[in-house]
């Protein structure tokens, strides 16, 4: 019997930039970025009509831009949708002052509906005068350039058209989202370096989805919003969550499998040690309980306040949905629980599947009202799971056969067993 324990090491730096002006920098997670108040000049260009704010006319949920409830919110939301894309990029104004919380919380809320908006930062300029708000966008400066940020996007277009088309055909909601789950831990790479940097101003990308689908290497905020990205392309809903996990600020996911949430962390499902095989599915569609034993969920926008928000050492949420289903539970589709030892059937049917389908890992996990210790100790040294084994073998006339003497990884915090299956 092996123990295992994983953990992400993550890092944050909190600082005072200028009087009642909030910064909350991730050197782990790269999420929330100073708004400081600058030297933006009011200029006579951009005298425009008075915005109003926009309607979802869309036949998608825009979790971001829908549960806005401030007016004054929507419409900033409308005018960085209007600007982010333009050429000569501008300073633009809103006809009210604006607090910070409003600010960001338009930022964010774009940010949430757009992930592939890559080079559009989590902060912003702005200063008022008179009863106007000008706000100039903050972008990543390698992206400042027209034509460089043109291609950019084209290139990662292209990028993602090819892994949609890749997916495997006529795949169920939950096998989308373990194909992509299973492609970007494949295929990217957690940055230790720029998480460990004492750089409160990092400017590279590994914070967004081009970070992690184009040049391989991203923080929890990229995965986050890569997942979100294709998961979104391939039609399954999902959003943003930002809270904290071991006292670090982190970014995580929600999506909805056959009309159901689910928590998944693809960040600390990417391990880097040979037991990868083993834990990679360890915060795969978790519901709330689970999730919520390493991650503190942050504030939603609307329950806070703009003094509130100040002193917030973590971003806030437009939208954190309910996650209470099991379905598909990772380790239970692909597993079973085990509710009394002396019962059996379902366990040796399941792991009789689970050959058939030639699996390398099975998953046990014990019911919560079962003394984990001592369900280990019947499994392990009482022989329990050797006979199990031996009679998922017989129930399969032996055609596979699987070895009765199997690796088992153990992590007591979710009751879990972990079976490497082994075919002779």
């Amino acid at each position: 019997m092996k123990d295992f324990f994983y953990n992400k090491i993550l890092r944050v730096n909190i600082a005072l930039i200028l009087v009642l002006t909030l910064l909350v920098a991730f050197s782990g997670c790269n999420l929330i970025e100073n708004i400081i108040e600058s030297s933006v000049s009011p200029s006579s260009e951009i005298s425009t009509p008075k915005a109003t704010a926009p309607i979802n006319n869309s036949d998608k949920t825009l979790y971001g831009f829908d549960n806005i409830k401030d007016e004054s919110v929507r419409i900033l939301y409308g005018l960085i949708d209007e600007n982010v894309n333009i050429e000569e990029k501008k300073v633009f104004s809103v006809d009210e002052e604006l607090s910070y919380r409003q600010i960001y919380e338009g930022i964010c809320a774009y940010k949430e509906d757009h992930p592939e908006v890559f080079w559009l930062r989590n902060s912003c300029t702005f200063l008022y005068n008179g009863t106007e708000t000008y706000i100039n966008l903050d972008y990543l400066s390698d992206f400042m350039d027209y034509e460089t940020r043109v291609n950019a996007q084209s290139e990662l277009e292209k990028k993602v058209n090819e892994i949609v088309s890749n997916a495997p055909i006529e795949a169920t909601q939950f096998e989308l989202e373990q194909y992509v789950h299973d492609y970007i831990i494949d295929n990217c790479e957690y940055d230790y370096e720029s998480a460990n940097s004492k750089d409160d101003n990092v400017e590279d990308n590994t914070g967004n989805a081009y970070g992690v689908l184009i040049e391989g290497k991203a923080v929890c905020e990229g995965y986050s919003r890569a997942f979100q990205l294709i998961c979104k392309k391939l039609g399954l809903e999902c959003v943003n969550i930002f809270g904290i996990s071991e006292n670090d600020n982190h970014m995580w996911n929600c999506i909805k499998i056959e009309n159901e949430w689910y928590q998944i962390d693809v960040t600390w499902d990417d391990t880097e040690d040979e037991q990868k095989k083993y834990v990679q599915y360890m915060f795969f569609n978790l519901d709330d309980e689970k999730m919520y034993m390493d991650h503190q969920v942050g504030e939603l926008y609307e329950n806070i306040s703009d003094e509130e928000f100040e002193n917030l050492t973590t971003n806030a949420n437009l939208f954190v949905p309910k996650c209470t289903a099991t379905e598909y539970n990772y380790h239970l589709y692909y597993g079973s629980v085990i509710t009394d030892v002396e019962d059996s059937s379902h366990i040796v049917s399941a792991i009789a599947q689970a050959a058939k389908d030639n699996r390398d890992t099975f998953y046990l996990t014990a019911d919560s009202s079962l003394d984990f210790d001592d369900v280990s100790s019947k499994l392990i040294e009482g022989g329990y799971l050797a006979d199990w084994i031996d009679s998922a073998n017989f129930k399969n006339f032996y055609s596979p056969n699987l070895n009765v003497q199997t690796e088992v990884y153990t992590v007591s915090k979710y009751n879990l067993f972990i079976l490497a299956l082994q075919y002779i």
